[in-house]
Protein backbone atom coordinates (compact mmCIF):
# COMPACT_ATOMS: atom_id res chain seq x y z
CA UNK A 1 0.00 0.00 0.00
CA UNK A 2 1.54 3.57 -0.86
CA UNK A 3 2.01 6.30 1.92
CA UNK A 4 -1.43 8.13 0.80
CA UNK A 5 -3.70 5.54 0.70
CA UNK A 6 -2.72 4.15 4.60
CA UNK A 7 -2.41 8.12 5.50
CA UNK A 8 -6.44 8.39 4.03
CA UNK A 9 -7.08 5.18 6.44
CA UNK A 10 -5.54 6.65 9.39
CA UNK A 11 -7.66 9.53 9.02
CA UNK A 12 -10.43 7.39 8.71
CA UNK A 13 -9.31 5.53 11.68
CA UNK A 14 -9.32 8.73 14.07
CA UNK A 15 -12.29 10.43 12.56
CA UNK A 16 -14.60 6.91 13.85
CA UNK A 17 -13.71 8.22 17.38
CA UNK A 18 -10.43 10.11 19.72
CA UNK A 19 -7.44 7.95 19.22
CA UNK A 20 -3.97 8.34 21.20
CA UNK A 21 -0.79 7.75 19.60
CA UNK A 22 -0.38 4.27 21.18
CA UNK A 23 -3.71 2.88 19.30
CA UNK A 24 -2.51 4.70 15.94
CA UNK A 25 0.72 2.94 16.35
CA UNK A 26 -0.79 -0.61 16.95
CA UNK A 27 -3.25 -0.41 14.23
CA UNK A 28 -0.38 0.51 11.42
CA UNK A 29 1.79 -2.60 12.58
CA UNK A 30 -1.46 -4.57 12.10
CA UNK A 31 -1.37 -3.08 8.68
CA UNK A 32 2.49 -4.22 8.25
CA UNK A 33 3.29 -0.48 7.54
CA UNK A 34 7.21 0.14 7.91
CA UNK A 35 8.64 1.81 11.55
CA UNK A 36 9.55 4.92 9.30
CA UNK A 37 6.38 5.38 7.67
CA UNK A 38 4.23 4.97 10.16
CA UNK A 39 6.25 7.77 12.17
CA UNK A 40 5.25 10.09 9.34
CA UNK A 41 2.13 9.14 9.44
CA UNK A 42 1.31 9.53 12.93
CA UNK A 43 3.71 13.23 12.46
CA UNK A 44 1.05 14.62 9.65
CA UNK A 45 -2.03 13.34 11.56
CA UNK A 46 -1.16 15.22 14.79
CA UNK A 47 -0.14 17.90 12.28
CA UNK A 48 -3.59 18.18 10.44
CA UNK A 49 -5.27 17.43 14.10
CA UNK A 50 -6.39 13.87 13.62
CA UNK A 51 -4.29 12.80 16.68
CA UNK A 52 -4.75 15.22 19.96
CA UNK A 53 -3.43 13.45 23.11
CA UNK A 54 -5.19 15.97 25.41
CA UNK A 55 -8.40 15.65 23.32
CA UNK A 56 -7.89 11.78 23.43
CA UNK A 57 -7.23 12.00 27.49
CA UNK A 58 -10.32 14.23 28.28
CA UNK A 59 -12.76 12.41 26.34
CA UNK A 60 -11.38 8.64 27.74
CA UNK A 61 -11.69 10.14 31.31
CA UNK A 62 -15.39 11.59 31.09
CA UNK A 63 -16.10 8.26 29.49
CA UNK A 64 -14.78 5.84 31.36
CA UNK A 65 -16.00 7.72 34.54
CA UNK A 66 -19.26 9.19 33.78
CA UNK A 67 -20.36 6.49 31.76
CA UNK A 68 -18.68 3.36 32.71
CA UNK A 69 -18.34 4.09 35.99
CA UNK A 70 -14.79 3.59 37.04
CA UNK A 71 -13.00 5.65 39.01
CA UNK A 72 -9.89 7.97 38.65
CA UNK A 73 -7.09 5.15 39.71
CA UNK A 74 -7.97 2.57 37.02
CA UNK A 75 -8.92 5.15 34.27
CA UNK A 76 -4.96 6.61 35.43
CA UNK A 77 -3.68 3.06 34.98
CA UNK A 78 -5.74 2.74 31.55
CA UNK A 79 -4.09 5.67 30.57
CA UNK A 80 -0.22 5.11 31.08
CA UNK A 81 -0.97 1.80 29.58
CA UNK A 82 -1.30 4.04 26.32
CA UNK A 83 2.26 5.72 27.36
CA UNK A 84 0.31 8.95 28.00
CA UNK A 85 2.46 11.94 29.23
CA UNK A 86 2.18 12.48 33.05
CA UNK A 87 1.26 16.12 32.94
CA UNK A 88 -1.43 15.10 29.83
CA UNK A 89 -3.31 12.50 32.79
CA UNK A 90 -3.21 14.97 35.58
CA UNK A 91 -5.15 17.52 33.61
CA UNK A 92 -7.33 14.85 31.81
CA UNK A 93 -8.71 13.37 35.62
CA UNK A 94 -9.05 16.93 36.40
CA UNK A 95 -11.62 17.52 33.89
CA UNK A 96 -14.19 15.95 35.65
CA UNK A 97 -15.62 17.88 38.23
CA UNK A 98 -15.53 16.48 41.81
CA UNK A 99 -19.19 16.66 42.45
CA UNK A 100 -20.24 14.42 39.40
CA UNK A 101 -17.47 11.83 40.52
CA UNK A 102 -19.01 11.66 43.98
CA UNK A 103 -22.29 11.51 42.46
CA UNK A 104 -20.91 8.48 40.35
CA UNK A 105 -19.81 6.35 42.89
CA UNK A 106 -23.38 7.28 45.13
CA UNK A 107 -25.08 5.91 42.18
CA UNK A 108 -22.65 3.09 42.00
CA UNK A 109 -22.44 2.37 45.77
CA UNK A 110 -26.47 2.52 45.90
CA UNK A 111 -26.74 0.25 42.74
CA UNK A 112 -24.65 -2.17 44.12
CA UNK A 113 -26.72 -2.11 48.05
CA UNK A 114 -29.62 -2.63 46.10
CA UNK A 115 -29.08 -6.14 44.93
CA UNK A 116 -30.80 -9.11 46.40
CA UNK A 117 -27.72 -10.76 47.53
CA UNK A 118 -26.05 -7.81 48.73
CA UNK A 119 -29.58 -6.93 50.63
CA UNK A 120 -29.47 -9.99 53.03
CA UNK A 121 -26.09 -9.66 54.82
CA UNK A 122 -25.87 -7.73 57.60
CA UNK A 123 -24.52 -3.98 57.74
CA UNK A 124 -20.93 -4.43 58.86
CA UNK A 125 -20.48 -7.15 56.43
CA UNK A 126 -22.37 -4.73 53.41
CA UNK A 127 -19.91 -1.87 54.17
CA UNK A 128 -17.10 -3.57 53.45
CA UNK A 129 -18.28 -5.71 50.47
CA UNK A 130 -19.55 -2.03 49.22
CA UNK A 131 -15.80 -0.50 49.68
CA UNK A 132 -13.85 -3.98 48.25
CA UNK A 133 -16.09 -2.93 45.41
CA UNK A 134 -15.41 0.20 45.16
CA UNK A 135 -12.15 0.41 45.38
CA UNK A 136 -12.41 -2.34 42.74
CA UNK A 137 -13.55 -0.26 40.55
CA UNK A 138 -10.59 2.30 41.08
CA UNK A 139 -11.96 5.12 43.63
CA UNK A 140 -10.05 6.00 46.30
CA UNK A 141 -10.67 4.33 49.70
CA UNK A 142 -10.77 7.26 51.67
CA UNK A 143 -13.61 8.97 49.21
CA UNK A 144 -15.26 5.98 49.48
CA UNK A 145 -15.72 5.72 53.14
CA UNK A 146 -15.97 9.72 53.38
CA UNK A 147 -19.61 8.65 51.31
CA UNK A 148 -20.70 5.71 52.88
CA UNK A 149 -20.38 7.34 56.33
CA UNK A 150 -21.43 11.28 55.04
CA UNK A 151 -24.62 9.56 53.52
CA UNK A 152 -26.31 6.71 55.12
CA UNK A 153 -26.30 4.15 51.78
CA UNK A 154 -29.88 3.89 52.82
CA UNK A 155 -30.98 7.02 51.42
CA UNK A 156 -28.84 6.85 48.49
CA UNK A 157 -31.45 6.05 45.43
CA UNK A 158 -30.57 4.83 42.02
CA UNK A 159 -30.93 7.04 39.39
CA UNK A 160 -33.72 6.12 37.16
Amino acid sequence: MDLDKILSKAQKYCDYQERCTADVQQKLRTWDVSAHDATQIINLLTKDDYLNEERFATAFVRDKILLSHYGKNVVKQQLQLRKLPTHIITRALTSVPDDEYHKVLQHLLAKRQSTPSHRAKPDDIKQQLLIHYAIGRGFEYDLVKKILYSVRIADISPRQ
